[in-house]
């Protein structure tokens, strides 16, 4: 892996992919060694999956609703983060994870969604979806 910088494809201060037009952004992913997300607010950020689509290794934060996508690559602590970025350095570490988001991405397609969010409803208490 070699480090480069974040691309800016927005306005001062934005990194890719926020802020950016879609076809800047998939050109901008296709040419990253990983994808490092690091936002421990957003619950499923569409960011991971296209990543995930392009082939890079995925790490970010371990929120709840991360791990229950299994999303891999995910860290507890930004210490986590940062070792598990520095592990990819290695070129059988980095197929594996690679590997591991390929898996990912296969698993998540628009139906797989749709099954899993019509799941996730049928678990929620009644009173707590309206129809």
């Amino acid at each position: 892996m070699t480090p480069r910088a974040a691309p800016r494809c927005g306005p001062p201060g934005s990194r890719c992919p926020a802020g950016c037009r879609a076809r800047r952004c998939w050109s901008r992913l296709a040419t990253a060694q990983a994808y490092l997300h690091t936002a421990a607010w957003e619950a499923a950020p569409v960011s991971i999956l296209e990543a995930a689509a392009v082939g890079l290794p995925v790490l970010a934060r371990g929120i709840a609703t991360l791990e229950s996508l299994a999303v891999p690559g995910l860290g507890a602590t930004p210490t986590d983060l940062a070792d598990g970025l520095a592990a990819l350095h290695d070129p059988a570490a980095w197929a594996t994870a690679r590997a591991a988001s390929q898996q990912f991405s296969a698993a998540s397609t628009a139906a797989d969604q749709r099954a899993a969010l019509e799941a996730a409803y049928g678990r929620s208490p009644a009173g707590l979806i309206r129809s």
